[in-house]
Formats: C-alpha cells, structure tokens, sequence
C-alpha cells in the first residue's frame, strides 16, 4: 500500500492568479513533490490537486498519488567522500522521477521540498558540519533543477513537526480537517520509525536490523 505524506497540506504555494478553481478533476491541475528522506532512504511522491473556490483548501487526487523509494539514505554519506558529483548522482533519480509525473509546462510553478528527518537528525547530533553540507549541496543540486524550489524548503525537520504532520495526514484522511475549526472527536496518532526505534549489530559477519526494545534480558 503506498504511504501517503500530507505534510504537503501546509506547503503549498498561494492560489495561482487566474479564475477560481473548482475541484472537478480534469483540468486545473496543480502538482506537488515531497522528497520525505527517511533513514533507510529518500521516498519522492507527486500530488495531484485542485483547489477549492475560496483557495484555502485542496483537494487531492489520491488515485493519481506517484510514490517511490530509493536507497540507502542520505545519512549515510561519510565526509571523507562527500562531494556535490555525489549528491547529484543521488538525487538524478529522483528528480526524474518527478519529472516523468509533472508536465513540462507547470514544473516551474510546481514546489519541491526536501525534508529529512531520524537518519539526519541523528547525523546532525553525531556530526553537525557533515548534516550541514549535505543539506546545502542538496538545496543546491534541487534549486538547480527546474521545479520550484527555495533554500528553506530542503532542510531536517524536528520529530514534533513530523508529528504533529502525521496528526493532520490522519484527521484530514478521516475527513475531520473538512469539517473546520470545531472538530469532533480528532483522531490521536502513534508512531514508530526505524530511526528512532531499531538499532543495528552485527552477527557472523552480518549486519542485520535489530529492535533494541527486545533485547531487554529479564
């Protein structure tokens, strides 16, 4: 099933100067990428949406969502060998990818973010100044591409603003964002990530994924 990120809710630009947009699929068209790089890689998506008349919502054409992973994460760059040729050969495929779902004629106006979270995190408290240079050739190689990208919108995002999206992917799922301010009975929101949740041993040789909660001895 494939994994739908909403943080793309509060990222869009402002409604584009023209006549009011009804969300009828089929025209109007408006497109977004997300690259959500995680710790054991960088997911790219592609939303498809329309806007409602009064622009402050949108309406998304989830049966168009494009989703694809690609590996290792980007955390796992070492300093000794981290040179831009490094990042764009990185993020090529996924720029592409993007490309072969966005038409030509809109990928200019089309916003693409970059947000890293556990892996990066964890590598920008291990190593601040290797997190930093990774981050910026990255915002480099993106805004050198032709979707629209600002330097702010590549960065590391903190657990509580990727929990707090997780909270609006669920409500607005569940259709409880629609309904306004006043929401009913919110739905609460649990989760766990390999970053933060698993660690790694080795074994005969072997590195293999281990949930550090079980190896607890009694």
């Amino acid at each position: 099933k494939k994994k739908i990120i909403m943080t793309v809710f509060f990222f869009f630009p402002p409604p584009l100067k023209k006549k009011e947009l009804v969300p009828s699929f089929g025209r109007d068209y408006e497109y977004a990428v997300i690259i959500d790089a995680g710790s054991t890689g960088s997911r790219v998506h592609v939303y498809r949406f329309s806007r409602y008349p009064s622009g402050m919502l949108i309406d998304f054409d989830f049966a168009n969502h494009q989703y694809k992973k690609f590996s290792p994460g980007l955390s796992s760059f070492e300093y000794q060998t981290l040179k831009r040729s490094k990042i764009t050969q990185y993020l090529s495929p996924l720029i592409n990818y993007a490309r072969e779902h966005v038409p030509h004629y809109v990928r200019s106006r089309t916003p693409l973010y970059l947000l890293a979270t556990a892996g990066m995190r964890k590598l920008r408290e291990e190593n601040n100044t290797l997190a930093s240079m990774i981050m910026r050739m990255c915002a480099e190689e993106l805004q050198d591409s032709e979707f629209l990208v600002k330097k702010d919108w590549v960065r590391i995002i903190d657990g509580k603003h990727e929990g707090v999206w997780g909270w609006i992917t669920a409500n607005y799922l569940n259709g409880e964002i629609q309904k306004g301010v006043t929401m009913g009975s919110p739905f609460q929101v649990l989760k766990l990530r390999k970053g933060t949740g698993e660690g790694r041993k080795k074994k005969k040789g072997k590195t293999e994924n281990d949930n550090k909660f079980n190896n607890n001895k009694k």
